[in-house]
């Protein structure tokens, strides 16, 4: 990523190695996100998967990248990034979590679809503990699983 900035409008460019990607060349940022520092390792795919409507803030202006993520919330970015982005069709119908009532609404199809094509399945006690949140080791897991998924 290379940042260039005009004015107050800052944007990313990368090359494009895959010509039938859905990939732009230019990321054009506004800067509304006030906690995302110039420089920092993450910036520019913050901002890169923000633009795809991959990720939002926790508010208007404020990203909070340091703060921890839910396991329901992993579940809908990887969904979004799946259906939205690589235009694949995955089945949401839900089965059965023990702690199934906790998981918010918004995030349902999300976590049943990761759980159908197997990049979640949930604790030994049948529960997904959607709002706990996941360890290095769950979230490679899940990487390795939806590598697995896409790439077959």
């Amino acid at each position: 990523w290379y940042r260039i900035s005009l004015g107050s409008v800052t944007g990313y460019m990368r090359s494009i190695s895959n010509s039938s990607s859905k990939s732009r060349l230019l990321y054009v940022y506004d800067g509304s996100f006030s906690d995302l520092p110039g420089g920092a390792y993450y910036t520019g795919y913050v901002q890169w998967a923000y633009a795809y409507g991959l990720v939002n803030g926790v508010s208007s202006s404020s990203f909070a990248p340091n703060q921890y993520i839910r396991r329901q919330d992993i579940c809908v970015i990887l969904y979004d990034y799946l259906t939205s982005y690589l235009g694949k069709s995955i089945s949401t119908v839900a089965g059965t979590f023990t702690d199934d009532a906790s998981i918010a609404s918004y995030a349902r199809s999300a976590v049943y679809a990761m759980k159908n094509i197997g990049v979640v399945n949930g604790y030994t006690d049948g529960s997904f503990r959607p709002n706990g949140y996941a360890t290095r080791a769950e979230v490679a897991t899940m990487f390795g699983a939806l590598y697995k998924y896409v790439n077959g």
